[in-house]
């Protein structure tokens, strides 16, 4: 009866003659590329036997003479290592077809993205697509308990800017900003910061939120106070008054910001970001090409162009502010202040990851003091907020 490595030989045979596999026992192989092959290092196959019946949380190493049961399946432990004996990858699998794809990975070179970071404009603007999901009139609800001020050391220096955000709060600045999906309706249940009071208690703060409802309900928003994380905020218009308060103008774009706004229009994100000293990663740019940006990712089918999606809605005129923004705070909530490029913020995660490290669009600034873009990988809840990196929903 053919064992997994009798099956997995079979495939570097027919796909991979320049590759050896060397069987130190039943359960144990050593693959390596032949003399003058790109690949240095080894690829190491450990078998062990999975339990079935515990979702293969049990297993144990094969053995000679002990037989696999029907409701064991035997698995490859992929390690693998460079010349240098440091460890590059590991994985387990019972499929030939994986196992197939690694050692492809392995044996190929690097790949490179195109010189040029170019993505084609979406051919609909849905900032200037104005559709509601039904014929409610818009409408704002109001809580307007400020029970939470009470406990602030400047209680009554919160509740008197506190009453003072009330009035501001516009419901057509609000319409005009407030993101929207790709068929122009008002995004449901998504929550803005407009303010925050007093200073944080464990990094929770008083917070003025608004939020919108349900589809069904829209267009109709709840604004009311609550202890939130600050920097959690992926809507956080605090340092937007133009985005939800009556009487604020959003800051003109000056004559380079106008320019890097034409190149973005044209889809020339490289060119645009290189305008105000934003790096755009290779790993951001292998994506955008529909490549993984490293060896033996699985790489689901939708991060590219939701990738690009986020790539066609950059403000790099906006980064710097927004960063240094960061960088401020941190220095004065450290006794030790951070130093550039030792901290990171994502914008968004890609989509369909379980675990709690996650892959995401992140920005951080580099050692050189420059923004710079690039996928990473986070647990942290932390936000890079929309208003500094994203150009206004509103079109305008």
């Amino acid at each position: 009866m053919a064992t997994l490595l009798d099956e997995w030989q079979a495939v570097l045979a027919e796909r991979f003659p320049a590759c050896e596999m060397r069987r130190k026992d039943i359960a144990t192989a050593f693959i390596t590329a032949s003399a003058g092959a790109d690949q240095p290092g080894e690829l190491k196959i450990d078998v062990f036997v999975h339990e079935l019946d515990s979702y293969g949380t049990n297993a144990w190493r094969l053995e000679e003479g002990r037989e696999v049961g029907e409701r064991q399946r035997a698995h490859g432990w992929i390690s693998i290592t460079d010349a240098s004996d440091r460890k590059l990858h590991f994985e387990v699998t019972c499929s030939p077809q994986r196992f197939g794809q690694v050692v492809k990975e392995w044996l190929s070179p690097p790949s490179e993205p195109a010189s040029e970071l170019v993505i084609a404009p979406s051919s609909k603007d849905i900032r200037k697509t104005r559709k509601t999901a039904s014929s409610n009139e818009p409408r704002i609800e109001r809580d307007e308990s400020a029970q939470l001020l009470q406990a602030l050391p400047n209680a009554e220096h919160a509740l008197a800017q506190f009453k003072e955000h009330l009035a501001l709060v516009d419901l057509s600045s609000i319409e005009r900003h407030w993101p929207r999906d790709e068929q122009g309706r008002y995004l449901p249940r998504v929550t803005s910061v407009l303010a925050a009071y007093g200073p944080p208690t464990r990094k929770r703060q008083p917070c003025l939120l608004l939020t919108s409802g349900a589809q069904r309900e829209m267009p109709v928003w709840r604004l009311r106070l609550s202890n939130e994380f600050l920097s959690n905020q992926r809507h956080r218009w605090t340092d937007a008054l133009w985005m939800w308060a009556s009487g604020a103008t959003e800051p003109a774009l000056n004559s380079k910001a106008r320019q890097a706004s034409d190149l973005m229009a044209q889809g020339r994100v490289g060119d645009a970001c290189d305008l105000y000293g934003v790096h755009v990663s290779r790993h951001v740019r292998l994506l955008a090409d529909g490549l993984p940006w490293q060896k033996y990712l699985h790489l689901k089918a939708s991060w590219p162009e939701e990738l690009r999606l986020a790539l066609r809605q950059l403000a790099p005129w906006r980064f710097a502010a927004g960063l240094a923004r960061i960088q401020s705070y941190l220095e004065s909530a450290n006794k030790k202040p951070p130093k550039p490029g030792s901290w990171e913020r994502k914008l968004f995660w890609l989509s369909g990851q379980t675990t709690q490290v996650r892959y995401g669009l992140g920005v951080r600034l580099a050692g050189d003091g420059k923004p710079e873009l690039d996928i990473i990988a986070t647990a942290s809840n932390e936000h890079f907020p929309e208003v500094d990196w994203k150009q206004s929903a509103s079109g305008e």
